[in-house]
């Protein structure tokens, strides 16, 4: 059986971006993805705490992406 060598798993495979602009502060993405992304304390809006998105968060952060109502998360493979 192989098994995969230390840090394989958190090796990023797709980058994060996000348009603070767009937010309206709804707070889905921080709490699906809170090693992700963040909310600033003063508007609520989106912080992003990592832009490389590692294999074992990807599941979190595409559902991030969906659940934001005014599409202020993107995607880059």
């Amino acid at each position: 059986m192989c098994s995969a060598g230390p840090g394989r798993a958190e090796r990023w495979i797709m980058r994060v971006q996000v348009f603070r602009d767009r937010c309206c502060g709804s707070g889905n993405c921080a709490a699906t993805a809170p090693e992700v992304f963040g909310q600033d304390s003063n508007e609520g809006r989106v912080v992003l705490r990592s832009e490389e998105v590692s294999r074992l968060q990807a599941e979190s952060v595409r559902r991030a992406v969906d659940e934001c109502p005014t599409a202020a998360i993107e995607l880059a493979q």
